[in-house]
């Protein structure tokens, strides 16, 4: 059995869980780990005497920092790794980190990063012990000078103090292809990307005020016009009669630096997707991310419609001035179909398409003669196309492989969420435009969320119910009503269709028609309610009115009967009695009959008559 290499790690750290979770990080490792614990400057400066491998430390400490104690162990060390674990460390304070000589920092909530961090940090600990005394077996035996620069994988270089080359290592032809004959007459800063020649240059004036110093990755252009990563050390040696100007010893990182970015756009995503920012401002803040970190110079992002029929422009981002013309003219067009142009071109291909030359593309109509290709990718999500990115460029051939490794890599989280939010978006129209009272509550019946008819329904702001339990705006005659939905909703059973009446703003009442429906694992309840006020007071209305003619009819019935039976009578006994006079005086009680059914006959005509005009 193997002998595990012994670790010394000092953890700088105030809470025991953090540090019982940073020691669990460890078990992943092949090495024996004595730990040296400290909770503030005191015990973290006297347990650095014992000369730790490795320190890890937390950014705030009561009473101290991190950023302290990384300046107290670079003022002993160079070559210690010092790594971050906390809680939030923004993009600014980890730049600062960086600079003040931290080897790397890892967020608490992704500590499953830190063995690979470790692991990292002690080789690059390594790595700089045998580029150190490779410098100083140079510095010491000159004769050999030219054999060990000649042999290393990483490229050497010496430049004078306007930093033109006074020497390249033959490497650098393994590394960038040039060969060192190519670059003798070229200033360094020649072959840095114009991203990092600001950054580069104002580390570079540090040389004066320091011998040695590690340089933030930066990018350089290869031989192929590709650019390649970069983690380099200068070391200043313009006093040295053998050397004579700054030794640049440089490493190629450009795999695990793209991957370190890729995680971080992935990580930017998610944020921005959590963030409550509308979704038109997440959407540009994604684009312009996708824009610069793959150089394009102008991007639209498309989103499909409901049907899936057209798309939509929802943002767009670019760079420099004399784009604003173009950019200001592709506002007028929103709206994408099936028929023409790169848009259409990618809808139907489903995959990325890539036009080297716009200007000879009779199918795309560009306001610019500056942008020279564009790169399409379609956003497919269950195999329905969500939407499509559209990035042009100002270079006929750009450098494309590092934008088809974003894409490919955040492709599945970015489809997941931009389909999520879609969804909500599309949900929120509804809810807003909604002329019913759309309403989530919790279990216990506080109002959580409500649409904003709820003024146009109550008179409330949507402010002046939130946080209000939904059974003190009803009716005190409608609250069992109210205690079935009660017990209903914590039976987890919907509830289709039950009336009440809701207290308005201006103290009278309105009745409305409630469903509701539980949703127990999220321990929320939706309840919609539809004003039926009106049909409310149309139906008691039609009520009252049917009791009236039910009491019309039952006593005109009455009265009518009367002199029709005397009617009747009459008639049977002038049929049977043939006199003269008697007929003469049947006549005349039938006559008088005839006349009183007439006017009950009026009376009800008129009764029917106001009773209509009081509907009215």
């Amino acid at each position: 059995m193997e002998k595990k290499e012994k670790l010394l790690v000092l953890i700088l750290e105030d809470l025991f869980s953090d540090i019982e979770l940073i020691k669990l990080q460890f078990h992943e490792l092949e090495f024996e780990v004595e730990y040296l614990l400290a909770h503030n400057k005191k015990s973290f400066e006297e347990k650095l005497v014992e000369k730790p491998d490795l320190v890890i430390a937390d950014y705030t400490i009561p009473g101290y920092n991190g950023m302290k104690a990384l300046q107290y162990v670079r003022e002993k060390d160079e070559l210690t790794p010092f790594i971050f674990v906390t809680g939030t460390l923004g993009e600014e304070k980890a730049v600062a980190a960086i600079k003040a000589g931290a080897t790397d920092f890892v967020t608490k909530n992704r500590i499953d990063l830190l063995p690979a961090a470790i692991l990292r940090s002690l080789r690059e600990r390594e790595e700089k012990m045998k580029k150190n005394a490779a410098l100083v077996e140079i510095f010491e035996r000159e004769r050999k000078f030219e054999a060990l620069i000649e042999n290393s994988s990483d490229w050497v270089s010496i430049l004078a103090e306007d930093h033109f080359f006074l020497y390249i290592s033959s490497s650098v032809n393994r590394m960038l292809g040039y060969q060192p004959s190519e670059l003798k007459s070229l200033n360094y800063f020649d072959l840095v990307h114009p991203e990092d020649q600001g950054q580069l240059y104002e580390e570079f004036s540090q040389i004066g005020t320091t011998n040695e110093l590690t340089l933030t990755p930066y990018r350089v252009r290869d031989k192929q016009k590709k650019y390649r990563w970069l983690d380099t050390i200068i070391a200043n040696r313009t006093d040295d009669t053998a050397i004579g100007g700054i030794c640049v010893n440089s490493r190629d990182i450009t795999e695990t630096h793209q991957i370190r970015i890729l995680d971080d756009i992935t990580a930017r995503i998610q944020r921005i997707f959590s963030s409550p920012k509308k979704f038109d401002t997440q959407l540009q803040l994604i684009l312009r991310l996708y824009k610069n970190y793959g150089a394009a110079d102008y991007a639209e992002w498309w989103l499909s419609d409901i049907d899936g029929s057209r798309m939509i422009k929802r943002a767009t981002a670019f760079n420099g001035s004399d784009l604003v013309p173009f950019v200001q003219k592709s506002k007028m067009t929103r709206i994408g179909d099936k028929k023409s142009g790169i848009l259409a071109k990618v809808w139907s291909a489903r995959k990325p398409v890539f036009l080297s030359n716009i200007d000879t593309d009779k199918d795309i109509n560009l306001a610019s003669k500056v942008l020279k290709s564009v790169l399409g990718i379609p956003l497919i999500y269950g195999g329905k196309s969500v939407g499509t990115l559209l990035f042009y460029f100002r270079s006929a051939i750009p450098e494309l492989d590092f934008f088809h490794s974003i894409m490919e890599t955040t492709n599945t989280a970015l489809n997941i969420e931009l389909q999520r939010r879609k969804s909500e978006e599309e949900l929120e129209h509804l809810f807003n435009l909604s002329p019913d009272i759309l309403c989530m509550m919790s279990l216990e019946g506080t109002i959580k969320k409500i649409s904003p008819s709820v003024e146009s329904n109550t008179g409330y702001p949507i402010h002046e119910v939130l946080s209000t339990n939904f059974e003190k705006l009803l009716h005190t005659e409608d609250l069992k009503a109210a205690t079935l939905f009660q017990r209903n909703k914590l039976q987890g059973k919907s509830i289709h269709y039950f009336e009440s009446r809701l207290i308005t703003r201006y103290g009278d009442y309105k009745w409305f028609a409630w469903s509701a429906i539980p949703l127990l694992e999220e321990e929320i309840i939706i309840l919609i309610g539809k004003d039926i006020h009106e049909k409310k007071i149309i139906d008691k209305t039609l009520e009252e009115q049917n009791i009236q003619l039910r009491q019309i009819a039952w006593s005109q019935s009455h009265e009518v009967r009367a002199p029709l039976a005397r009617m009747l009578s009459i008639l049977e006994l002038l049929n049977k009695n043939n006199g003269t006079n008697m007929k003469v005086e049947y006549i005349k009680h039938l006559n008088e009959s005839a006349n009183e059914l007439d006017t009950i006959i009026r009376k009800m005509v008129d009764t029917t008559v106001n009773m209509n005009l009081s509907m009215q």
